[in-house]
């Protein structure tokens, strides 16, 4: 029963960690958008 519960404890570890960077990664693309946006013309 332990053994399981550390299996689960580490997946939602890992999916937290995959959210995250995610997130990070969107926010990144997104600032690039937003800067060649600002390029005049």
């Amino acid at each position: 029963m332990k053994k399981i519960k550390m299996q689960n404890d580490l997946a939602n570890e890992i999916k937290k960690g995959k959210k995250k960077s995610t997130i990070v990664i969107l926010s990144q693309e997104n600032e690039l958008l937003v800067k060649s946006l600002k390029k005049p013309g």
